[in-house]
């Protein structure tokens, strides 16, 4: 059983908890070339290449892969059965170290430093006080990138009950609204909303997506993440 950490939008996290959201587009990385074969979503042994230049297969995986032999992708979120839990921003309580590295732009880099204890953890609805900004970097409590949220602190679970891969155009209307999409011109239900429902879509999706270089336009190549909500998941 894979365990895979995850973001969303608080507008998504919402979605999830009321039960509007089951399911999540995630970009293909990297993306099949555009004259590939019929891509298959399964187990499958992709093909290594050894120092003789000599082909064999490889071990095992989960992933898509076209049928002309000439893309393959693991997928790294796991698949049917796995689960996906949520990382969110939240409150450490710590201090910053500097290190001998350094960045690509000069920069020195630097290390938050915490301990173990729960009481060192904050979620961002229960912020601390006197909230300390980084370039304090004395001993205080600060905000985190979800990035860095450890998995024990998860409260938002999900299991994964199927993947598939599609262009993000494909996006029929009644997976817009699994989506979370959430527009209802003149009051008419969530049923309703026609092509209405692509329109929104395709403008959240532009707000996380476009600078990234994966816009509506772009049309990319997405795993179809379908899920459903659990109370949680049985962790080593």
């Amino acid at each position: 059983m894979k365990e895979t950490g995850i973001l969303m939008t608080p507008e998504n996290i919402q979605a999830t908890i009321e039960g509007r959201k089951s399911m999540t587009r995630r970009v293909i990385k990297p993306q099949p070339p555009d004259d590939c074969g019929h891509i298959r979503v399964e187990l499958f042994h992709p093909t290594k290449v050894n120092r003789k230049g000599e082909e064999y297969p490889g071990d095992e995986i989960f992933g898509a892969y076209s049928d002309d032999g000439e893309w393959g992708c693991k997928c790294p979120y796991g698949q049917v059965g796995d689960f996906l839990y949520l990382k969110e921003a939240h409150y450490r309580f710590g201090y910053w170290v500097a290190l001998e590295e350094f960045t690509k732009t000069g920069l020195r880099k630097m290390c938050f430093i915490t301990n173990s204890r729960d009481t060192a953890f904050r979620y961002i609805n229960n912020p601390p006080g006197n909230i300390k900004h980084r370039r304090y970097g004395g001993i205080g409590w600060y905000k985190r990138s979800p990035l860095f949220m450890p998995k024990k602190y998860a409260r938002h679970w999900y299991e994964i009950t199927g993947i598939r891969t599609e262009r993000l155009q494909d996006i029929s209307i009644k997976d817009c609204l699994a989506e979370g999409v959430e527009y209802m011109p003149n009051g008419k239900p969530r049923e309703q909303l026609l092509s209405a429902s692509h329109i929104v879509f395709a403008d959240y999706w532009d707000s996380i997506n476009k600078a990234r270089g994966y816009s509506w336009e772009a049309n990319p190549f997405c795993w179809v993440i379908e899920f459903k909500v659990v109370d949680h998941a049985i962790t080593d």
